[in-house]
């Protein structure tokens, strides 16, 4: 019922939105951007829509008490933590519109969370049926999936203006992921490759540790285990996608895929092309000292 009344329903190509906000502001930029990171993912990934496929639905709060109010079924509600989430069982992405105070710190807008999630939900409706297999919460390479899906959340960040140019390393996660890494302050490199998704939820902190000032925007971040981990993985799949040679974009999304396969190991450094962990954090932290420099 709480999806009949005050409620708007916009569509494109790909998305098929239902917002309980009316700000234009709000729900143009969730929409141009959530299509945009669509269509990047499309480019990046492949998978695009087959005959019968639905629309990938969006649902926008106006408040975090809506949000927070909505049964999701079995009396489940959305857990306060988060902006949004994508809900594999129930194939529908939920997010509110913020206030002022509920960036947590890390400067993330709402049409920024839409593509993330949006990249969650675009694997497991369109991309997964390449990917098919039996990934757990026990498989390690969490890394992964969140660094992906933070990269195309920064990456498609005005995507209508920049075009479908996906090396911008100016953004926040590359900024934040540098000092981070060069002052090995954040997650060791090892680390991030053997945490599976249970350990991520389980043992990474959220306590804050470091705080962190972007060169571009002179922002400054305050981060925890989780947060640094979400920046640093982001880091690790730019410099793969853009800094690695040929070859390094390739290795990324074989990476990717397998891991869905269930079949990510340990030393996932060397199903990217390096034999040992100590030779990819070289490479890593050249590239980010100098993250204009190509390969």
């Amino acid at each position: 019922r709480m999806w009949r009344e005050h409620t708007l329903a916009l569509q494109t190509k790909n998305i098929l939105l239902l917002t309980r906000s009316h700000d234009p502001s709000i729900v143009g930029a969730c929409l141009s951007n959530g299509e945009g990171a669509v269509r990047t993912l499309e480019s990046v990934l492949g998978g695009a829509p087959m005959e019968g496929d639905e629309r990938m639905e969006l649902r926008i709060h106006k408040t975090r008490k809506d949000f927070l109010a909505e049964d999701l079924g079995d009396g489940e509600r959305a857990s306060d933590r988060f902006l949004g989430f994508y809900s594999p069982s129930l194939r529908v992405s939920r997010f509110y519109v913020p206030d002022g105070a509920e960036h947590g710190g890390q400067g993330r807008a709402l049409h920024e969370v839409v593509a993330h999630e949006l990249t969650h939900q675009y694997i497991a409706e369109r991309w997964r049926r390449v990917a098919r297999g039996k990934r757990t919460a026990t498989t390690p390479g969490f890394w992964i999936v969140e660094g992906f899906a933070r990269y195309i959340e920064d990456q498609s960040l005005e995507i209508s203006r920049r075009g479908d140019g996906m090396d911008d390393y100016t953004v926040q996660s590359v900024e934040s992921a540098t000092e981070l890494f060069l002052e090995d302050a954040g997650i060791k490199l090892k680390d991030l490759f053997m945490i599976n998704q249970l350990q991520f939820r389980r043992d990474v902190p959220d306590e804050p540790f470091r705080k962190v000032k972007l060169k571009s925007t002179m922002a400054i971040l305050t981060h925890t285990g989780k947060t640094a981990f979400y920046d640093q993985a982001a880091a690790v799949v730019f410099f793969m996608m853009n800094r690695a040679g040929p070859g390094g974009r390739a290795a990324l999304l074989s990476a990717l895929m397998s891991h869905y396969k269930g079949e990510t190991a340990e030393d996932g450094w060397k199903a990217l092309g390096f034999e040992t962990v100590e030779a990819m954090e070289r490479d890593l932290k050249n590239f980010l000292k100098s993250p204009q420099s190509k390969s």
